[in-house]
């Protein structure tokens, strides 16, 4: 989203502030408040992301510091955002591939107590009637 806005021309502290409010999570959206403070008292995006390096992958900020002195800022910043949605489209698929066999289990454990809950008692009728 960041690089879109940069890349259409808005200068970066505007870009900021839009960002964290289009993204309609409050902690990305204080996380952005932040970083466009330190922007604003002259610290440079690489620095400024520091402040929040806990949220961020850690290779983003060195990346970001290279290309801020290369000045390929907007690219960089649309390359890290391609990684970062392919990263988490494999995070899903193997959520996803996790997710089947536990269900499955849970499921079979589920049945497995219905079936001893509903025919426990039978089996012990059946024993307490002698023919």
């Amino acid at each position: 989203m960041l690089a879109v806005l940069l890349k259409s021309g808005i200068p970066l502290l505007k870009a900021l502030k839009l960002a964290g409010e289009i993204s309609g999570n409050k902690k990305i959206r204080e996380s952005f408040s932040i970083v466009a403070e330190h922007i604003s008292l002259g610290h440079s995006l690489s620095q400024a992301l520091l402040t929040q390096k806990e949220y961020l992958p850690p290779l983003i900020v060195p990346i970001l510091a290279l290309s801020e002195r290369s000045g390929t800022l907007i690219e960089s910043l649309i390359q890290i955002s391609v990684q970062l949605n392919e990263d988490s489209q494999q995070n899903m698929k193997r959520l996803e591939v996790l997710i089947e066999p536990i269900l499955i289990t849970c499921l079979g454990v589920f049945l497995l107590i219905f079936i001893s809950a509903l025919f426990l008692p039978l089996f012990k009728t059946f024993q307490n009637i002698s023919f």
